[in-house]
């Protein structure tokens, strides 16, 4: 079993490291031989920890898919994943694998009640308990109603987020899990990037460059990048400095292999809060051009 953990512990890493869909055959492969020890009781391999094995790999496969644009196999890996979640009596992994499930919706700009009925369910499964998954959905619903104008639930999502963060043990909150976990850890870098979000979504010009340079800071070096970045470009056209703003959004656009629904989302957010007599300079229409939305 500990083979397996640092199995799903590696795919976490890599999945920063490549580009959509670069997981896939190796994840079905991987799925394959879970299946298979689950049907061997020879193995003497403890089903539930199998299970939450399988559950991950799943989570992990249907986040690629949803990254590539693939959403039908996304939507049945997403299944598969909640009901193995679910048949492991792993609470936490059932709540992080809805909430995880509701991020992946959110960046994709899906029906807002999809995501809350994800979330709610997620939330109603945490009964209060802080756990990283309750902490993930906490992210997704302060994300959800600052996209939506909603400021004071977004900034009460974010407090019971802040509060779910302190109560969590040490090692859910080690820096050093982001990047390789898959519903363990929950690090300060993900309360601070949360916040980057939810106040550039709310176009506070005073709390987002704050939250925003303090995410930055606290992310590890190699994982601080694009999606941070094209948050600060979008604080940046909320504060009126377009030109370096639709720049940095611009390169960072075009120095990825495909752009992600999360990128989309930001960048679509960019080219809205331009002011409409800049609407349509060339930099605004490269973008405008780059942010279509994933076809189903």
């Amino acid at each position: 079993m500990d083979d397996w953990h640092r199995t799903v512990q590696t795919y976490g890493q890599l999945y920063y490291a490549q580009p959509p869909n670069a997981l896939i055959a190796d994840l079905t492969a991987d799925l394959l031989e879970v299946g298979r020890l689950l049907q061997d009781p020879r193995t003497g391999l403890p089903r539930n920890e199998l299970l939450r094995v399988g559950s991950q790999l799943t989570a992990l496969m249907a986040t690629d898919f949803n990254d590539a644009g693939n959403r039908r196999s996304a939507r049945l890996a997403w299944q598969t994943a909640r009901r193995t979640a679910d048949a492991s009596e792993d609470r936490n992994l059932s709540v992080w694998v809805r909430a995880r499930e509701a991020d992946c919706l959110f960046w994709q700009d899906q029906p807002r009640s999809m995501i809350a009925a994800l979330l709610d369910d997620a939330l109603g499964q945490a009964q209060g308990t802080p756990s990283t998954g309750r902490a993930m959905a906490l992210e997704v619903r302060a994300k959800l109603a600052a996209l939506d104008g909603r400021s004071a639930d977004a900034i009460q999502a974010l407090n019971e987020l802040a509060d779910t963060y302190e109560r969590l043990p040490d090692h859910a909150t080690t820096a050093g899990a982001i990047g390789s976990s898959v519903g363990t850890s929950y690090p300060e870098a993900s309360v601070h990037r949360s916040a980057a979000y939810v106040y550039a979504f709310l176009a506070d010009t005073k709390k987002a460059p704050v939250a925003i340079d303090r995410a930055i800071a606290t992310y590890p070096s190699n994982l601080a990048g694009g999606n941070l970045r094209l948050i600060q470009a979008l604080s940046a056209v909320h504060g009126g400095d377009l030109t370096h703003a639709l720049q940095d959004a611009l390169r960072i656009a075009e120095g990825v292999r495909q752009l992600t629904p999360m990128r989309q989302l930001i960048i679509r957010r960019i080219v809205d809060a331009v002011p409409r007599e800049s609407a349509n300079l060339p930099m605004v229409r490269e973008l405008r051009a780059l942010a279509h939305p994933v076809n189903a």
